[in-house]
């Protein structure tokens, strides 16, 4: 598999074939070149495949073969395999992709010429992030757990996001959300209609107050799922990787294990948290920012993961933005023949979260399912 640059604005299918016709959609042609930009290094680069030249004649030809070329979320080529079948196609989207079907080498025949091309722009074959809500955000409805801690609150359990900005937009009930920042500690009253969020690296702590249920809209949808959230875990738990994983963590399932382990998990994160708050309120951030920076080395193997799923969801959703901004501009909107609409219910309900009981969708690229990381 050949891998394309990752940042493919400006991308272009080119092909020769027949009829003089503009487009490559379902026809055949003697070349195929894919052409984008780098993301990092020097400014484009260009695949080319070609015919052999005893493949040119389709009659003659020693191997007809499919390969498979997409412009996201990452732009790669690869054949399919040993074997494939085709599929009927329509024009989706501006992405160009080219697509043909692969046929085995006919035994006593030569291994090396280069195959016969059917490419089309159309359908790619599908992706984790197809459908993304608005922008990639992930979605999920939460309700505050009702255990009282140590310091008579009823709640979820504090910690932070390193990279993801989180929105809470009440729907029901009434309550708190407590936050720690640089610039202090804040109590934010919620009730329905209440809007409240907050950046990375600030601490919160959901508090139950009557029935309070929240809708969560999480930037960069699938990384808090794929672990961008440290609690706020004593200063000693906080020191060893291992012992923070093994107290983060919560047994597969639900039922009363996870119940439990979760409760377990929320008292240890406030009594961190009740440490940080006080130093703040008496004008001490030392604590604080030291608990950001631990928080920032525990996570850190984790970004070249993360990154890949920024890529494949908001970046991505950014990227086709301008693709279409793109089109309108040269007086092509062909991807408007694409409008739907989609619809979705909730899948799992009463999931033991950060903060509380989480009911998810099943959609994969808009909110993974929280599996405790």
């Amino acid at each position: 598999m050949a891998r394309r640059p990752r940042l493919h604005r400006r991308h272009r299918l080119r092909a020769r074939h027949r009829g003089g016709r503009r487009r490559a959609d379902g026809t055949r042609g003697p070349w195929l070149a894919f052409t984008t930009e780098h993301d990092e290094v020097d400014a484009h680069s260009t695949l080319v495949f070609a015919h052999a030249p005893e493949n040119l004649d389709e009659k003659r030809a020693i191997h007809p073969s499919h390969w498979f070329v997409r412009a996201e979320p990452i732009p790669a080529s690869r054949s399919p395999g040993r074997s494939s079948r085709s599929s009927s196609c329509r024009r989706a989207s501006p992405s160009p992709t080219a697509t043909a079907s692969w046929s085995p080498t006919a035994p006593g025949t030569a291994t090396g010429s280069a195959p016969t091309w059917t490419v089309w722009r159309g359908e790619r074959p599908r992706t984790p992030f197809d459908r993304p809500l608005p922008g990639a955000v992930g979605l999920s409805h939460l309700c505050p757990y009702d255990w009282e801690a140590a310091d008579g609150v009823r709640g979820g359990s504090p910690h932070l996001h390193l990279v993801c900005t989180e929105a809470y937009v009440v729907t029901g009930g009434r309550g708190s959300v407590q936050t720690l920042s640089p610039d202090g500690y804040r109590d934010v009253p919620l009730e329905p209609g209440s809007l409240a969020w907050f950046t990375p690296g600030t601490v919160h702590r959901m508090v139950q107050g009557d029935g309070l249920r929240v809708t969560v809209l999480m930037e960069n949808s699938g990384l808090p799922e794929a672990g961008d959230a440290v609690f706020t875990f004593p200063p000693e738990v906080l020191a060893d990787p291992e012992a923070y994983a093994e107290a983060a963590a919560l047994p597969p399932g639900g039922g009363p294990k996870a119940r439990a382990a979760a409760r377990r998990r929320r008292d240890l994160a406030v009594e961190g948290y009740l440490g940080l708050r006080e130093a703040l309120v008496a004008g001490d951030a030392g604590p604080f920012r030291r608990f950001q920076r631990t928080a920032a080395r525990l996570v850190r193997h984790r970004v070249p993961g993360w990154r890949e799923l920024w890529r494949a969801g908001a970046s991505a959703a950014a990227a086709r933005t301008e693709q279409r901004l793109d089109a309108l501009a040269d007086e092509d909107p062909a991807y408007l023949a694409d409008a739907t609409a989609y619809e979705a219910a909730p899948t799992a309900h009463g999931g033991h979260g950060m903060c509380g009981h989480r009911d998810e969708y099943a959609l994969p690229g808009t909110t993974l399912p929280y599996r405790g990381e």
